[in-house]
């Protein structure tokens, strides 16, 4: 529900609109924002707004405005003075460290974590401490801050991370992924692998885009001998929508033949289960398959892996809670910047130099106009005329608070065969000259207008 708070005349109001994400089987995360002056304010005061995490042990933020995330703004506290009209602003929130995970992992990426990688270069650090850091490969721009509050970005072409660690056979694995394409538009765009690059012995494991036999959209995957299974069915992937994977692979279960189980989106039972064995023998990458010509396209925002070890339901569940606000965004309630005084400027003319004038309907206190960004010096009534193409606005004050018009732009004209003014980019072939030459009629001076054929 939206609620226009009474404010006087020529003041700021902030719209408070709700839009609380409820968490699938999340302990109650949240954020909401605070700000002061907690009044009215005008253009140009200095506004602070505070982020309220709930149920956040060690919370990151991101601040956003007008839906693109703010550089730099990553405290509990976003201040600013800038602020136009109409300006949206509003803050995600995310658990910061690997310490909201399950403790003991092996191998933990963090695209959100600046401390994982900072937007910059090619190392991505691992957090859990152990030295298994990641580097990014391929071409640049495989990183976006401005989603979920920073992702790593595939561009399904060559860019993909490699570490220089291999996995134990036994392991847990989480990967939070979107895709920007369909899940049926090409074989095999690779999400994780553990596989030698495009060289025997095929073991380990890898997962790709496409159901294997019957096709369409959906994930498939290859273990040990090259054996392969499906990851649900064509109706379990959408394209540009986030998911959360759990892995397990443990080859001692099922009397030593082993299984492989899948888990959707904190789901407590698999999604797919099959008996059988990854002996993990490449090192672990992620965005690609066994082969290098089979990359992810999309975003992949976390991975954390755990050596040698099964998680339990409640750890899965945690880690799953742990993730789910950073892809599905706990964001906080939308605030918006709103001025009741924007001057309107109506347009008297053909809206050419010198023959059209700018008028505003209401009367203000003071006026300030501006030509492409520049005070004009003298211009200070309430209509105006233009002498200069240009973008012009005005700024006003009612006695209380300044606002500024929208931009309106002036052109420099020719004169048209009826008499009226054109710009002068137009092709004017109806004045003086045959369609031959360049004289193609004369502007409001006298002068010839020289245009090409």
């Amino acid at each position: 529900m939206t609620k226009k708070l009474n404010t006087p005349t020529g003041k700021y109001a902030l719209l408070l609109l709700a839009c609380f994400f409820l968490i699938k089987n999340a302990h109650a995360q949240s954020v909401t924002v605070n700000r002061n002056p907690s009044g009215t304010v005008c253009e140009g005061t200095q506004v602070t707004f505070t982020a309220v995490p709930v149920g956040y042990s060690t919370p990151r933020y991101q601040w956003y405005k007008n839906g693109t995330s703010i550089p730099g703004e990553t405290n509990i506290n976003y201040i600013t003075s800038t602020l136009t009209n109409g300006d949206q602003i509003y803050v995600s929130c995310s658990n910061n460290t690997v310490q909201d995970m399950v403790s003991g992992a092996a191998l933990y990426f963090d695209a959100s974590n600046s401390s994982s990688y900072n937007g910059t270069g090619t190392k991505i650090t691992d957090l859990t401490g152990n030295g298994r850091d990641g580097t990014m490969m391929g071409a640049t721009g495989g990183f976006d801050a401005s989603i979920q509050g920073g992702v790593f970005k595939f561009n399904g072409t060559n860019q993909y991370i490699t570490t220089t660690w291999k996995p134990n056979n036994k392991m847990s694995f989480q990967l939070s992924f979107y895709s920007t394409v369909d899940y049926n538009n090409a074989w095999n765009r690779g999400l994780i692998n553990t596989y030698p690059l495009q060289n025997s012995p095929y073991y380990g494991i890898y997962i790709g885009t496409r159901l294997i036999n019957n096709g369409g959209a959906g994930l498939h995957f290859f273990y040990d001998n090259n054996q392969w299974g499906n990851i649900g069915d064509n109706s379990t992937f959408s394209q540009n929508t986030w998911y959360i994977l759990t892995v397990i692979t443990d080859p001692s279960a099922n009397s030593g033949q082993g299984t492989i189980k899948f888990y959707l989106n904190g789901a407590t039972n698999p999604i797919s289960t099959i008996t059988g064995k990854t002996s993990h023998q490449g090192n672990l990458v992620i965005g690609r398959t066994g082969y290098d010509t089979d990359f992810w396209n999309g975003y992949i925002s976390n991975i954390i892996v755990y050596d040698d070890r099964v998680l339990t339901e409640t750890e899965r569940t945690q880690n799953y809670n742990a993730t789910i606000a950073r892809v599905s965004g706990s964001s906080s309630s939308t605030i918006s910047y709103v001025t009741t005084v924007v001057p309107t400027v109506n347009l008297i003319g053909d809206g050419c130099t010198n023959k059209s004038e700018l008028r505003l309907s209401t009367v203000f206190n003071s006026y300030e106009w501006s030509l492409n960004g520049s005070v004009i010096q003298g211009a200070n009534a309430q209509n105006y005329s233009p002498t200069t193409a240009g973008n012009y606005r005005v700024k006003v004050f009612n006695g209380s608070c300044y606002g500024t018009s929208v931009t309106t732009t002036i052109n420099a004209c020719g004169i048209t065969a009826t008499g009226k003014m054109s710009t002068s980019t137009s092709l004017i072939n109806t004045l003086g000259g045959a369609a031959s030459t360049t004289v193609k009629g004369m502007d409001e001076r006298g002068s010839n207008i020289n245009l090409p054929n």
